[in-house]
């Protein structure tokens, strides 16, 4: 794998997109559609035994939130999708809870302990 980008570079463009008038929720939901494409184009079809069943685990921050976007397309393709978090809800930024909250999947809420 070519890491184009450090972490710090995404965030940096990130903070940089969000000054120029780009909403976070819309850089979630662009990662998302990207990371679904993915998926489904080029990451499935390379699966021998694929059996239709995805799990998605998702953190409280930004990428939980692309989680959930990505969650929502797979579920709309008809994909038998699991949508998993070792976080409850109220440690979920407020743009993740927002793509939480307009998706059709329930959240299993894996415990810590």
């Amino acid at each position: 794998m070519i890491n184009l980008f450090t972490s710090k570079e995404v965030k940096n463009l990130d903070e940089l997109s969000v000054k120029h008038g780009v909403s976070l929720s819309k850089l979630m939901e662009n990662a998302g559609k990207a990371s679904f494409q993915v998926i489904v184009d080029r990451i499935i079809p390379g699966l021998s035994n694929f059996n239709n069943r995805i799990t998605v685990l998702c953190g409280p921050g930004n990428n939980g939130g692309d989680g959930f976007v990505i969650a929502k397309k797979l579920i709309e393709k008809n994909l038998d999708v699991k949508v998993c978090s070792p976080f409850n809800k109220n440690s979920f930024n407020s743009t993740a809870l927002e793509k939480l909250e307009i998706s059709n999947f329930d959240l299993l809420e894996v415990s810590q302990d």
